[in-house]
C-alpha cells in the first residue's frame, strides 16, 4: 500500500504553520488514511512520500511504519537522519536530496536491502564511505551537487551493483581506473562537470546505454568509445566540439543523440549508420546543410536543428516518414522546403526566424500538422497555403522583428481544429468576418497591431477563453461581446474606450459584460415601453391615430334595430 501526503493541502489548513504544527498534522494525516484503509492493508504500508513538506524533523510516529520499501524525504529542511533509520529493515528506496544533511547515521549501514540512494543537494554533505560501503545491494546512487573534486575509490572498488550512478555539477576533471570494476553500470552521468576529456577506462564499462557529458569542455571523444556498444543514449550539449564525433557513428544502438550548443559545422554522411536513431538535437551550432544520408534515419521521430544555418534540406530528408517533431527556427530558409511538405506524420513544425516569404502549395500534405510556428519572418501577405491543413490546432504568426501583415484572408475558416491563434505584432487593420467559422478557438492573441474594430462575427466564438486586444487602437467593442461567456482573460487598452466607457473596461471582462446586458435590459425596457405608448394611442384614437378609433353613431343604430326586432318577435308570441 502506499501514501502520498499531499503538502500544499495540509500546509493550507494551518495558518502561518510551525514545524512542530506540521509533524503533527502529518502524523494525523498518515494514520487516518491507514486507520480508512482495509484492515488487511493497514499494516502494510510500503511506499510514503513526504518530500517538500518544509520538514526540519520527522514525527516519531513515523517509526512504526516498519513495512516501508520506499520513503520519500526530498526536498525539505532536514539536518540529520535519525539513528531510528534502522527500523525500516525492508527500505529499498530512500530519497534524501535537497536537504541540509551534513552526513548520515552508521545506522544506514543496517539497510542491507537499500538499492537506490538519492543524497544529492546537500550542501554541506560529507560522503560517510563506512557506513555507506556496507550497501552492497546498492542499484542507483546519487551524488549530484555536492562539490566533489573527485570520486571516492571506494565506491567504485565496492558497490558493484551499481547501475545508475550520478556526479553531475561536481568539479570532476577525471575518474578513477577502479571504474571499470562497475561492469553491471547501465547509466553514467557526468554533467556539468570539468572534464576536458573522456577518460578512456570509461569506454570498458560493457553494459552502459546512458552517457551524459552535457556541460563540460570535452573537444573530442576517444576512438575507445566504439567498445561501448549498448550505448542507447548519448548526452553532449554545451561543450566545445566541432565535429560530430565519428566514433559515435560505429555504435548502432544509439537513439537519442544530444550535441545541442557546440561549434559543429557539418554532419558527417556516416550518420546514417545510426539506424536506430529516435531522437537527435543539433540546435545551437553552426551547420550549413544536412547530408542526403541524413534520409537513411528512417526511424527518426524527433529532430532539433534549431540556431544553425541552414537555407535548405536534401531531397532525401522526405524519406523520414517517422518523423513527428522539427525545428528549424532560427536558421536562413527563404522558402519552405518541399520535402519538408512530405512527412506525412507530421505533428509539431516550428520554422519561426526565418526569411521565409513563401510557403509551397505541397504543405497541404502535411495532414496531421497540428502546430505550426512561422513567426519573425518575410512574408508579404499570408501565406494562404496553411489554410489548407485540417488538423492544424496553433499557428503562431507573430512579427516582433518580421515583415507584417496587413490582412488575414477569409480561407483562415477552413483551419476547423484551430485553438490557438496567434497574429501579435502585425499590421491588422481589422479581421476577417469568417474568424467566427473556427468552432474551436480558445485563444486569439491579436495585440500590437492596427485594429479600429472588432467583426460583430467574433462574439460568435462560444469556446474563446482568452483574447489579447492590448496596444490597438480600439475604441469601442461589438454590442454582442457579452455572448463570449466562456471568456477567462481580456487584454485591451481600458483607457482608450469609449464604449462600454473607460471606467467599465478598467474592471474587466466581468464588469463588460454586466454593462452590456444592462444596456441591453434598457433597450427592451424602451422597446416595451414604447409598444405600450402607441397600444393606448390607437385604443384612444389619440394623436395620428384618431382616425383609426371606432364611430359611435353607427354602433347605436344597429343596436336600435337589433333590440326593436327582439321586441316585435317576443310580442307577437
Amino acid at each position: 500500500m502506499a501514501i502520498q501526503v499531499p503538502a500544499p493541502e495540509i500546509a493550507a489548513q494551518l495558518e502561518a504553520p510551525t514545524p512542530a504544527m506540521l509533524h503533527e498534522k502529518l502524523v494525523q494525516w498518515v494514520f487516518g488514511e491507514l486507520r480508512d484503509r482495509p484492515a488487511e492493508l493497514r499494516d502494510r504500508l510500503l511506499f510514503l512520500d513526504l518530500g517538500q513538506h518544509g520538514l526540519e524533523g520527522l514525527p516519531d510516529r513515523l517509526w512504526e511504519l516498519t513495512d516501508l520499501e520506499e520513503l520519500h524525504l526530498e526536498k525539505n529542511h532536514l539536518k540529520e537522519l535519525p539513528d531510528n533509520i534502522k527500523l525500516f529493515k525492508n527500505l529499498t528506496i530512500l530519497y534524501l536530496h535537497g536537504n541540509d544533511l551534513e552526513t548520515l547515521p552508521a545506522e544506514v549501514g543496517e539497510l542491507g536491502h537499500l538499492e537506490s540512494l538519492d543524497v544529492s543537494d546537500n550542501p554541506d554533505f560529507k560522503i560517510p564511505l563506512q557506513h555507506l560501503l556496507q550497501l552492497r545491494q546498492l542499484k542507483m546512487l546519487r551524488l549530484h551537487n555536492l562539490h566533489l573534486g573527485e570520486v571516492p575509490e571506494d565506491i567504485l572498488k565496492w558497490l558493484l551493483n551499481l547501475e545508475v550512478l550520478g556526479l553531475n555539477g561536481n568539479q570532476l576533471v577525471d575518474l578513477p581506473i577502479y571504474i571499470v570494476r562497475l561492469n553491471k553500470l547501465k547509466e553514467l552521468h557526468l554533467r556539468n562537470n570539468n572534464f576536458s576529456s573522456l577518460p578512456p577506462h570509461v569506454c570498458s564499462l560493457a553494459a552502459l546505454t546512458t552517457l551524459d557529458l552535457e556541460g563540460n569542455k570535452l573537444h573530442d571523444l576517444p576512438n575507445e568509445i566504439v567498445q561501448l556498444v549498448n550505448l542507447q543514449e548519448v548526452y553532449l550539449k554545451n561543450n566545445f566540439f566541432h565535429h560530430l564525433p565519428v566514433q559515435l557513428c560505429a555504435l548502432g544502438n544509439i537513439a537519442v543523440l544530444e550535441l545541442q550548443g557546440n561549434h559543429v559545422k557539418e554532419v558527417p554522411p556516416d550518420i546514417c549508420r545510426l539506424a536506430k536513431l529516435r531522437e537527435v538535437n543539433f540546435s545551437g551550432n553552426k551547420i550549413e546543410k544536412l547530408p542526403k544520408e541524413v534520409g537513411a534515419l528512417v526511424n527518426l521521430e524527433v529532430l532539433y536543428a534549431k540556431s544553425n544555418f541552414l537555407k535548405t534540406l536534401p531531397k532525401a530528408f522526405g524519406r523520414l516518414q517517422r518523423l513527428r517533431y522539427v525545428d528549424l527556427a532560427q536558421n536562413r530558409f527563404e522558402v519552405m522546403p518541399v520535402p519538408l511538405c512530405m512527412l506525412g506524420n507530421l505533428a509539431i513544425l516550428a520554422m519561426d526566424d526565418n526569411n521565409l516569404y513563401h510557403v509551397p502549395k505541397e504543405v497541404a500534405n502535411l495532414r496531421k500538422l497540428k502546430e505550426l510556428g512561422l513567426s519573425g519572418n518575410v512574408f508579404e501577405e499570408f501565406p494562404e497555403a496553411i489554410c489548407n491543413l485540417p488538423s492544424l490546432e496553433k499557428l503562431f504568426l507573430g512579427q516582433d522583428h518580421g515583415q507584417q501583415l496587413t490582412a488575414v484572408p477569409s480561407a483562415i475558416s477552413k483551419l476547423t481544429s484551430l485553438q490557438d491563434l496567434c497574429l501579435e505584432y502585425n499590421a491588422l487593420t481589422t479581421l476577417p468576418a469568417s474568424i467566427s467559422q473556427l468552432p474551436k478557438l480558445s485563444r486569439l492573441s491579436c495585440h500590437d497591431n492596427y485594429l479600429q474594430k472588432l467583426p460583430d462575427s467574433i462574439c460568435e466564438l462560444k469556446g474563446l477563453q482568452y483574447l489579447y486586444l492590448h496596444n490597438n487602437p480600439l475604441s469601442t467593442l461589438p454590442s454582442d461581446f457579452d455572448f463570449l461567456t466562456t471568456l477567462k482573460e481580456l487584454r485591451i487598452d481600458a483607457d482608450k474606450f469609449t464604449y462600454p466607457p473607460a471606467d467599465v473596461c478598467r474592471i474587466g471582462f466581468l464588469g463588460i459584460r454586466e454593462f452590456m446586458l444592462m444596456e441591453k435590459r434598457k433597450i427592451l425596457c424602451s422597446i416595451k415601453l414604447q409598444a405600450w405608448w402607441k397600444g393606448m394611442m390607437v385604443r384612444k384614437g389619440l394623436g395620428r391615430y384618431a382616425a383609426l378609433k371606432p364611430k359611435k353613431g353607427k354602433k347605436g343604430k344597429k343596436g336600435k334595430k337589433g333590440k326593436g326586432s327582439a321586441k316585435g318577435k317576443k310580442g307577437k308570441k
